[in-house]
């Protein structure tokens, strides 16, 4: 995939008041990400660094990010245990540690659950599921498992952002598409994608896509919110709920366990050779941790080396996300490193090796040297926490001038909105 494409699909991800809008924010609520420790101390740094460089506009922003963190959307289910669990997009928890569910109440009032831990999270169909507390009473939707059709009425819900502030939205559409097929969001061999015109908007992700059923919500759900189109109007995308209950339950079953580090590396290499995808397919395998340790450097090494639509695509993800920024940063080095001319190179793997509670392994890339890589768990995920060609010089380069040859002000010389 041209990294052009970045941005013609954007994950959000909602206006015309219905009957049941009120009661639904009983079953809805807002997913906030509470970043880890490391992440914050990190990010706090590198603000730092950059306000005394004279870029306090981006220092603030880093500084927003910190505060505010990043939110979407979420919605209650019951297991087949008998629990009540939150359901949301794995994008919107991708940088957390834990999260924050936030329900408004009829009377105007908030109820706050905080560090909720993610149970798991997918990375091929974009889906988490959260733990509740004990003594959660909130009411559950039902998953709709019939199939919609072109033309039926569909209903949104969720908090998208208004002044960077969640809030409520209840939008009404209908399937324009009822078995939609973009490789580039869901594999087909996984599922198909119901798209609907129903309003959705950044912060909707991972919110309920809904039909009108006799149930005591009025509604269940045939859908959850990921993708809108960028440039084109009610263009909008949700998984199944067919693959949402399936995930639930395969979690709760013990079927979605950790996937043992061997076939993690063969996934690695699976993706390398997706030479439509590019880099892009690398950002999955990168861990939080790594980014607090080398994000930064990996950030302007990324810039010093590419061009043309990448360069612009990871300018533009920073400004989205200064984490986004550097994951996808770390991704292209680690693809720069595996890849020749965008393709793969054959690469030799050692033998795992135990390394704390991760493994250290050794791949060489034909024709160069050996890369000693990291692995730790994260989110359920064996993830890189080191990359032996990426590595912190202590300082920020921020701190420096003239590396090699690259001035250290070029990526800020885009205008961020």
């Amino acid at each position: 995939m041209n990294v052009k494409k970045l941005f013609t699909m954007t994950v959000l991800c909602a206006v015309i008041p219905a009957l049941f809008a009120a009661s639904m924010r009983d079953y809805v609520c807002v997913v906030r990400s509470n970043l880890p420790e490391k992440t914050v101390s990190f990010l706090k740094d590198y603000s730092d660094v950059i306000q005394k460089a004279g870029y306090k506009s981006y220092a603030d922003q880093i500084d927003d990010y910190i505060e505010n963190g990043t939110f979407g959307s979420g919605f209650t289910v019951r297991g087949s245990d008998g629990k009540l669990y939150v359901v949301t997009n794995r994008h919107v928890v991708e940088d957390a540690e834990s999260v924050n569910l936030v329900f408004e109440n009829e009377d105007g009032s908030y109820s706050e659950y905080k560090n909720m831990k993610i149970i798991a999270s997918d990375e091929d169909i974009d889906i988490a599921l959260i733990a509740t507390p004990s003594g959660f009473n909130r009411k559950p939707l039902s998953l709709n498992r019939n199939s919609v059709n072109d033309g039926d009425e569909v209903w949104s819900a969720g908090f998208p952002a208004l002044d960077n502030k969640p809030m409520w939205q209840f939008g009404k559409g209908s399937v324009t598409n009822s078995r939609a097929r973009v490789e580039d969001l869901l594999s087909s061999e996984i599922s198909t994608l119901i798209q609907h015109s129903a309003q959705v908007d950044s912060g909707n992700s991972g919110g309920p896509l809904l039909v009108s059923s006799s149930s005591e919500a009025g509604y269940s759900v045939v859908g959850i919110n990921t993708w809108k189109v960028v440039g084109r109007e009610g263009t909008n995308f949700a998984i199944p709920s067919k693959v949402v209950e399936s995930f639930v339950e395969n979690t709760l079953s013990g079927k979605n366990q950790a996937m043992p580090i061997d076939d993690r590396i063969t996934q690695m290499m699976i993706a390398l050779k997706d030479v439509d995808k590019e880099f892009l397919g690398m950002a999955k395998f990168v861990s939080n941790e790594m980014i607090s340790l080398v994000g930064d450097e990996a950030f302007l090494t990324a810039l010093r080396t590419s061009s043309g639509s990448t360069h612009e695509s990871l300018i533009a993800l920073y400004a989205w996300s200064p984490i986004d920024g550097m994951r996808y940063s770390i991704a292209y080095v680690v693809w720069k490193e595996f890849t020749k001319n965008g393709w793969p190179l054959n690469i030799t793997v050692d033998k795992p090796e135990a390394s704390g509670d991760g493994w250290t392994i050794t791949m060489t890339p034909e024709g160069k040297k050996p890369v000693t890589t990291t692995w730790i768990m994260e989110q359920g995920r064996w993830k890189l926490s080191e990359f032996s060609t990426i590595q912190s010089k202590g300082t920020s380069i921020w701190n420096r001038s003239g590396h090699e040859g690259f001035d250290v002000a070029d990526p800020f010389m885009i205008d961020i909105k």
